[in-house]
């Protein structure tokens, strides 16, 4: 996990079934970490909530990506994104939703919401059409 140009931390996914997913080293405090890469500061920013979605969005083309290492954001994840737009690209789930309501209530900037319509999270929508991803991303940018 590289945060401001330092490396902070090393996530690992697990390959099989096991709980949790995916597991940091020790010492690496996830809720006061955002992993935020921009390049472009005239376009949102598009919040996941984990690494590989980001690293997704960006491999498809997207310069601006966060992930904020679970479906909910903390106050300090909150407070490093106010004042930026955000596209909001937690999973289509209840967790996910549950985030999408906690950005709502509390950023401090323009939100918008990503459309998963027929995909799993944003590495999936990689894996399945990556061309429909940069539609999407355009046709909220635009609206």
């Amino acid at each position: 996990v590289l945060i401001n140009n330092e490396i902070k931390g090393v996530c690992r996914r697990a390959l099989t079934d096991i709980k949790p997913k995916y597991r940091y080293n020790y010492g690496f405090r996830k809720r006061k970490s955002l992993f935020l890469n921009v390049e472009n500061k005239q376009l949102p920013v598009f919040l996941t909530e984990g690494l590989i979605d980001a690293y997704s969005a960006y491999q498809m083309g997207y310069p601006n990506v966060a992930a904020i290492f679970g479906g909910t954001p903390s106050n300090a994840q909150i407070k490093a994104l106010n004042g930026r737009d955000v596209i909001c690209a937690t999973d289509p789930n209840e967790v996910g939703e549950k985030g999408y309501q906690i950005l709502r209530e509390k950023l401090e900037g323009r939100l918008l919401r990503f459309n998963f319509a027929g995909y799993e999270d944003t590495n999936d929508m990689l894996v399945k059409n990556e061309k429909i991803f940069l539609n999407r991303i355009h046709k909220i940018i635009r609206s």
